[in-house]
C-alpha cells in the first residue's frame, strides 16, 4: 500500500492557547470595547463557529499525516457523500479531463491526485465553516478570490519554505474575518463599506470604526484552531507594516506572502474579467503598484513563472463546486 508523498504539510498544531492569552492579540481601546467584546464573544461563544474546524475533523488529520495509506483516505473521503461529490466534479472539469471519462470516485481521486485532493478537503473544511452564517454574499466571488489568494501564496512560499508550507491553508483564510464582522457587528461593515466606497483603503477604514482589522480577527480565529503561530500571525500582520514585525519563526513570510497574493489576485480577476490579456499583466497597474508587488516578491522569477490563467480556472472551478452543494 501507498502512503501520502512526503510533500505533505506537517502535522504541527499549537498547543491550546489560554483563552485570555488569545483574545490579547484582538486589539482594544476605550473606544472600541463594546465591538472587541461583540467579537470575541461571536468567536468564542457562537455555536456557528466551529470549535476546531480542523484539528477535531478526522479526514483532516488523516490528509496532514505523511503515514496515511492512501486506501485510507479514499476510504474516508468516500463515507462524505458531499465531499466525494465535489472529487468526483473537480475530476470532470477541463483541467483534468484529458478526454477520459470519470465512471466512478475511484477514477477521480487517483486523476486529481493527492496535492489537489488536498486542496478540496481545506477548501470545503473552511467553507463549511461559514455556511451557517445569515449574511448575503456573493459566495462565488469570495470563494473563487479566496481560492486563488490560497494557490498563489502557496507557490509564494514554496520558494522559502519548499512544499511543507501552510500556504494554501493561510491564503484561504486571510479574509475570513471580513466575514466575522459582516455577520456580527453588520451596522459597523455599513459605515466601513461607506469609508471604502469614499476611498479609504480597507484596513484603515476598519481600524477608524472598530480600532482592529479583518486580518487581526482571522489571525485570532486561526490562534483558536490551534494553527501553527506563524501561520496565524503571518494572517494577523498581512495587511501591517511589515516592517514593524517581529522576526518570529516565519511570520514575516507568510504575511509578504499573504499581500503579496492579494494583490496578484484582485489585479488578476480584474483584468481577466474585463476580458483583457492576462500575459500582460503589469500594463494594467500603475507603476507605482506593480512596484510595491515586485518589492514584495523577492524571487521575481517566481512571480513570472506563475501561469495565472491556468490558476484563475482552477479558483473558478473550485469556488463553483463549493457553492453549488
Amino acid at each position: 500500500m501507498s502512503n501520502l508523498d512526503e510533500s505533505a504539510e506537517p502535522v504541527s498544531y499549537e498547543a491550546s492557547m489560554p483563552l485570555e492569552k488569545i483574545l490579547a492579540h484582538l486589539p482594544s481601546n476605550a473606544n472600541n470595547r463594546l465591538h472587541r467584546d461583540k467579537m470575541a464573544e461571536a468567536l468564542f461563544g457562537d455555536s456557528k463557529i466551529p470549535r476546531a474546524a480542523f484539528t477535531d475533523h478526522k479526514l483532516m488529520q488523516l490528509i496532514m499525516d505523511p503515514n496515511t495509506e492512501l486506501e485510507s483516505l479514499a476510504e474516508c473521503i468516500k463515507m462524505d457523500p458531499g465531499l466525494n461529490l465535489k472529487i468526483v466534479r473537480m475530476s470532470r472539469t477541463a483541467l483534468y479531463t484529458r478526454g477520459e471519462e470519470t465512471r466512478s470516485f475511484e477514477d477521480a481521486f487517483y486523476r486529481i491526485g493527492l496535492k489537489e485532493i488536498r486542496k478540496i478537503v481545506y477548501a470545503d473544511t473552511v467553507a463549511s465553516s461559514f455556511r451557517n452564517f445569515t449574511i448575503e454574499v456573493n459566495w462565488m466571488d469570495f470563494w473563487r478570490r479566496a481560492v486563488l489568494k490560497a494557490q498563489l501564496t502557496e507557490k509564494l512560499l514554496k520558494a522559502a519554505l519548499g512544499n511543507k508550507n501552510f500556504g494554501f491553508i493561510s491564503g484561504i483564510l486571510n479574509d475570513t474575518g471580513s466575514l466575522l464582522i459582516m455577520e456580527y457587528l453588520p451596522e459597523q461593515y455599513a459605515e466601513i463599506a461607506g469609508l471604502i466606497d469614499s476611498g479609504h483603503a480597507k484596513d484603515l477604514a476598519e481600524k477608524s470604526v472598530l480600532h482592529f482589522t479583518h486580518a487581526h480577527v482571522a489571525g485570532v480565529l486561526c490562534l483558536k484552531w490551534r494553527f501553527p503561530y506563524d501561520v496565524a500571525m503571518g494572517i494577523y500582520y498581512h495587511h501591517s507594516d511589515l516592517s514593524r514585525v517581529d522576526d518570529v519563526i516565519n511570520v514575516e513570510l507568510y504575511a509578504r506572502a499573504g499581500l503579496s497574493a492579494e494583490h496578484l489576485a484582485d489585479l488578476s480577476l480584474r483584468v481577466i474579467d474585463e476580458g483583457l490579456d492576462i500575459d500582460e499583466l503589469d500594463t494594467y497597474y500603475a507603476g507605482n503598484e506593480w512596484a510595491e508587488l515586485t518589492d514584495l516578491i523577492e524571487d521575481k522569477e517566481v512571480l513570472m513563472g506563475i501561469d495565472l490563467e491556468k490558476e484563475i480556472e482552477s479558483a473558478t472551478n473550485m469556488a463553483n463546486i463549493l457553492t453549488t452543494g
